[in-house]
C-alpha cells in the first residue's frame, strides 16, 4: 500500500510483524496514546485480512466455522467471534460483518491470515472435519463464494482497512465531505454497526468497529484510493 511511503517519511521506528514492515512509534508512545484517547488517532491497519463469504450458502457455511451465531446478524450488523477447529479449539479470532443481503466480510489477524484462508478453503472443499462428534458432517460449502479482498483477483471489491479511534474520531470522520444521506447514516452507526456510503464517487464501508474502546470506526476503503483517504483523514485531523 502506498501508505507505506507516507510512514517511511514520519515513522521514527519500524518493525517487521507477520511479514510487514509496521510502524511503531512517530513521536512517543506515551504523546500518541493521549492523543487518541483525548482526540483522535489514525492506524494502518492495511496488514488485516480481509475475506468476503457471499452468495445463499455463506450464511450455512459460516455457521460452520464460527463459533458466534451468525443468523442473529442483520444487514448492518457484525460481531466478534471465532474460528473453530473440530474439537472446538480456536484457530483465530475475527469479526464477521454482513455488510450485504448475502455478503459478509470477514477480518481476521495478520498473522494467521495465511492459516485462515487455508482452513476455510478446506472446509468449503470437504477435504477436513468440521465437528468430531459427527465425522460424516460435510458443508455445502462448494457453491459458498469466497473471496479475498486484498488480492488483486478480488478486482472491483478489494479493500483494505483503516481505523480512525478516539472521542473525535465522529467530528474528523464527518468533516472530509461527505452527502448529506451518507453522513446521516454515519451519525445514526450504533456501537458494531456498519453502513455503505459513497466518498469521491468510490463505495466505502465504515464500521463502528475498533480495538480501542468507544468511540471508533474501520474504515474498508477500495485499495486504489487507500492512499488519498488516508491523507484526507490526516488534513481533517489536523
Amino acid at each position: 500500500v502506498h501508505i507505506f511511503e507516507w510512514h517511511k517519511e514520519h515513522a521514527k521506528k519500524v518493525e517487521e510483524f507477520a511479514g510487514w514492515e509496521m510502524p511503531v512509534w512517530y513521536s512517543s508512545v506515551l504523546e500518541e496514546h493521549l492523543a487518541t484517547r483525548n482526540a483522535a488517532g489514525l492506524f494502518d491497519v492495511t496488514h488485516m485480512g480481509i475475506f468476503q463469504a457471499e452468495g445463499p450458502f455463506a450464511l450455512s457455511f459460516l455457521e460452520s466455522v464460527c463459533a458466534n451465531d451468525i443468523s442473529k446478524l442483520n444487514q448492518g450488523e457484525s460481531c466478534y467471534t471465532h474460528f473453530l477447529d473440530p474439537d472446538a479449539n480456536v484457530i483465530d479470532d475475527l469479526i464477521v460483518y454482513r455488510h450485504a443481503d448475502e455478503k459478509y466480510m470477514l477480518v481476521v489477524n495478520a498473522a494467521n491470515e495465511t492459516k485462515d484462508w487455508e482452513w476455510l478453503n478446506a472446509v468449503r472443499n470437504a477435504e477436513v472435519r468440521v465437528d468430531n462428534l459427527y465425522p460424516c458432517f460435510r458443508v455445502f460449502g462448494t457453491k459458498c463464494i469466497l473471496k479475498n479482498l486484498k488480492a488483486p483477483s478480488s478486482e472491483k471489491d478489494m479493500r483494505v482497512d483503516i481505523a480512525l479511534q478516539g472521542p473525535k474520531s465522529l467530528d474528523v470522520l464527518l468533516s472530509i465531505r461527505w452527502d448529506a444521506d451518507y453522513k446521516e447514516k454515519i451519525l445514526q452507526l450504533k456501537k458494531t454497526e456498519l453502513c455503505h456510503a459513497e466518498w469521491g464517487g468510490n463505495d466505502i464501508i465504515i464500521s463502528r468497529t475498533g480495538y480501542t474502546g468507544e468511540i471508533g470506526f474501520e474504515i474498508f476503503v477500495p485499495f486504489v484510493e487507500s492512499e488519498y483517504m488516508w491523507n484526507k483523514i490526516m488534513e481533517a485531523g489536523r
